[in-house]
């Protein structure tokens, strides 16, 4: 329990304490909690080039010509999945130097704040990471490419599931 002397002091703190104020600075402070981005919401990053995403883009747009909403929802999938394996790839990279770059007194980029425990650790999570997005890639890929056979008149067939047990127990029946 504080008393009425810490509530004082600690209103009198609050009033100086008024967090960032320039446009860059919160920038910045809203991205304190991203630790590498490769599960943000977010398209790009503040360390990152909006220039580089829209060049991206706008060359997935062309490759794939979407037409209608939905196939340029699928773009849009698509777009994001590579420019997470972009970055995916930074954080990578990162794993392997982060001691070496702060020994010379090199200023870390964001990728290195992903602090992992160890590395063998770190680099199983970017792994499963990295199987999730292109998992995502390769389902929004096959949809766009079904959508856009429907749409050239092609026969397209149903969709397969194919539901597979990795259980190592031997079934009985």
């Amino acid at each position: 329990m504080t008393t009425k002397k810490q509530n004082a002091a600690n209103r009198k703190n609050a009033q100086r304490s008024t967090g960032p104020r320039t446009p860059v600075g919160k920038t910045q402070s809203s991205q304190n909690s991203i630790k590498h981005g490769l599960l943000a919401k977010a398209p790009f990053r503040y360390d990152e080039s909006e220039r580089e995403w829209k060049s991206l883009a706008e060359a997935m747009r062309q490759d794939l010509a979407p037409v209608g909403a939905m196939e340029e929802i699928l773009v849009e999938r698509i777009i994001g999945c590579i420019w997470r394996l972009r970055r995916l790839s930074r954080v990578e990279a990162h794993l392997y130097r982060p001691e070496i770059d702060s020994r010379m007194g090199v200023p870390l980029p964001m990728e290195a704040s992903f602090n992992f425990e160890n590395r063998r650790r770190g680099f199983a999570l970017l792994n499963r990471y990295e199987g999730g997005i292109e998992r995502a890639l390769y389902r929004a890929l096959h949809h766009l490419e079904r959508l856009q056979a429907a749409h050239r008149g092609a026969q397209v067939p149903p969709t397969v599931i194919v539901d597979v047990t990795t259980d190592s127990k031997p079934r009985e029946g």
